[in-house]
């Protein structure tokens, strides 16, 4: 998404985090309308409309997760790694139930 597009984002999911692609890996937010990076440190450019930005999904419970009807993934696999079983189920133990999300 462009840089007006990630405001308009911003204004209905205050908490949503995002990537400025080609800059940098830290992750940008807003807190208090001020555009902050990393551990909240407040960003002293201001980014232009043409950058591209991507959203950085936040960890929810699994409850959360199944009922966004999107595909989910726990929260400690990489995204790059599969962890569905032959029949394309996730494979997992009641402990992951309990820990944190992400839905893609």
């Amino acid at each position: 998404m462009k840089t007006g597009e990630m405001y308009t984002h911003v204004l209905n999911n205050p908490e949503a985090r995002f990537h400025r692609l080609n800059m940098n890996n830290a992750s940008y937010g807003f807190v208090n309308g001020t555009l902050v990076y990393g551990e909240n440190k407040i960003a002293t450019e201001i980014p232009r409309p043409d950058e591209d930005w991507e959203l950085v999904p936040q960890p929810v419970d699994f409850l959360t997760a199944v009922n966004s009807g999107k595909k989910i993934r726990p929260d400690d696999e990489p995204a790059k790694i599969h962890g569905f079983n032959e029949l394309g189920y996730w494979s997992l133990n009641i402990d992951r139930i309990n820990g944190k999300w992400l839905v893609e």
